[in-house]
């Protein structure tokens, strides 16, 4: 966690981090991060696959990305599945940003 802080949820576990911590998501396990106040983290990826899917979505428009069975079909590419808020949820976010 490089600033801020923000809640982890891996599987059943929560966890909260602040600045300075370090956080192990091992692969296959579901996870979710949100944080009310804001962070910034950095992620590191191993084996390398996930950039392809991240640029994928930043290439689209902002139409593109508000088409779920087009972004649906990106994640499935990339053998990925996104868990949190459902279908026409107003949260925000940005990926690469």
């Amino acid at each position: 966690m490089v600033d801020g802080s923000g809640e982890f949820q891996l599987g059943d576990q929560h966890f909260h981090a602040k600045k300075g911590a370090c956080i192990n998501i091992p692969p296959g396990v579901a996870y979710k991060v949100g944080s009310k106040e804001g962070m910034r983290m950095l992620m590191v990826y191993s084996p390398p696959g996930l950039e392809g899917m991240m640029a994928a979505m930043k290439a689209l428009s902002p139409e593109q990305l508000a088409d779920g069975a087009m972004t649906s079909r990106i994640l499935a590419e990339h053998d990925t599945v996104v868990l949190g808020e459902g279908a026409g949820s107003k949260r925000t976010g940005s990926v690469l940003g």
